[in-house]
């Protein structure tokens, strides 16, 4: 499963890095400080996930992740975020995040999420690869 991040903390780029270097069958494939230059990445690559964690949010940020999920439909946007209030939680969902997890505390979720998702991915490739087998009798 391909993934970019997409956050403007050094921080936070580095600890995602090393976490999902340890997930097997989860490629980083981009790393980028805005969503303009992830929206890039999406157009040159096959991106399933993208991890995006911001600590100065700004209007365009939502307006512009809402435009790369309309242009990406089955993009899964996973926000990690330190201010979970239910006004920006709706912003979140409102401009196309699939996901929102507190950085601080659901930051396993966020591992969680991404073992389940390999795993459905996984098995669906098996399933497509073993058509119907004809019943003998």
């Amino acid at each position: 499963m391909n993934v970019i991040i997409c956050t403007d903390s050094q921080i936070m780029r580095s600890r995602l890095i090393t976490i999902l270097s340890e997930l097997s069958h989860i490629h980083v494939v981009a790393v980028t400080k805005t969503l303009e230059e992830a929206e890039m990445e999406i157009r040159k690559t096959n991106t399933q996930v993208v991890i995006t964690a911001f600590h100065n949010i700004q209007k365009t940020v939502f307006k512009k992740l809402d435009d790369i999920k309309k242009n990406n439909s089955g993009l899964v946007v996973i926000v990690l975020t330190n201010n979970t209030t239910d006004q920006y939680l709706l912003k979140w969902k409102k401009a196309g995040a699939d996901y929102v997890f507190d950085q601080a505390m659901h930051f396993t979720k966020l591992i969680d999420f991404l073992a389940g998702f390999v795993y459905k991915n996984f098995l669906e490739f098996l399933r497509s690869n073993y058509p119907n087998e004809k019943k003998l009798g």
